[in-house]
């Protein structure tokens, strides 16, 4: 092959030299394309999903507890303005909950889905057994 190679003219050398060196540039610019494709695909998922589903979830908490308080609050000083704030905390956390759902369409890995439909279970209970407790205090079924 290589004895073929050397009876070709110097300019047909030359040509299929550049032509091997353009075939190796079009490999690496393809390749490289490729992983510039798959590296924006991840941060596109990390930038329109990832985050702000743990930005919403950390708030979400973040309501939880202060439900949690304004309800300790009202228990210990039966001040009205607590049931109010426990009341706003759930709006907040049912536009969060309405956020992260239309976020879980987009997740890619079925567990957390699950996870997310296990949470929402612990959250009507939690917000049912607040409202419980809200409804007992300070009335004569708070300590029979």
């Amino acid at each position: 092959m290589f004895a073929n190679l050397a009876s070709l003219r110097i300019s047909s050398r030359l040509m299929l030299g550049f032509a091997g060196v353009c075939l190796v540039l079009v490999a690496a610019v393809a390749t490289t394309m490729w992983k510039v494709n798959s590296l924006n695909a991840g941060m596109e998922r990390t930038v329109e999903v990832r985050t702000p589903t743990a930005l919403a979830g950390s708030d979400l908490v973040g309501k939880i507890y202060a439900s949690l308080a304004s309800l300790r609050g009202y228990l210990l000083v039966d001040n009205p303005g607590q049931k109010n704030e426990r009341a706003h905390a759930w709006k907040e956390i049912d536009a969060l909950r309405a956020q992260i759902d239309q976020l879980s369409q987009n997740w890619t890995n079925p567990k957390n889905k699950d996870l997310w439909a296990q949470a929402l279970g612990a959250m009507d209970a939690l917000r049912a057994a607040q409202q419980k407790v809200e409804e007992i205090a300070h009335t004569p079924d708070e300590q029979p």
